[in-house]
């Protein structure tokens, strides 16, 4: 498997984690030194700490959200890579569904073990972009 199908099935990996609201598979995916998460409406989390309370909390809430893309980008290297996806965010609460454009961006770190993700960075764009 090539780094970039790799940095693909870890975008894949986290956007069924966050589906689902399993907060302990998104941390897993998530590097242990550095991360940073920057999403629309203000969300920035610049630790691992912050990360963590945001992904149980997160996880605890009623209201979810999922995504389809359309088109991604990547580009991965021997230590380091990126993905960044282009489509739609849906938000699921109870049986209402809304729908937004939506973009997102992971920067990634290879392990022993596999990739990580240390910096993601979501958005919803402007409707004439």
């Amino acid at each position: 498997m090539t780094a970039d199908e790799e940095l693909i099935d870890l975008l894949e990996a986290f956007c069924a984690a966050f589906a689902a609201q399993d907060a302990d598979t998104m941390r897993a995916l998530f590097d242990d030194d550095a991360v940073c998460f920057i999403g629309s409406d203000s969300l920035v989390l610049h630790d691992r700490d912050h990360l963590v309370r945001f992904l149980d909390e997160y996880s605890a809430q009623r209201v979810s959200f999922s995504f389809e893309w359309d088109a991604c980008q990547v580009s991965g290297g021997d230590r380091a890579g990126w993905v960044s996806a282009f489509g739609r965010e849906l938000q699921h609460d109870g049986d209402r569904t809304t729908t937004e454009p939506f973009r997102i961006t992971l920067v990634c770190n290879r392990r022993d073990d596999g990739w990580r993700i240390a910096h993601l960075h979501g958005s919803k764009p402007h409707a004439d972009q």
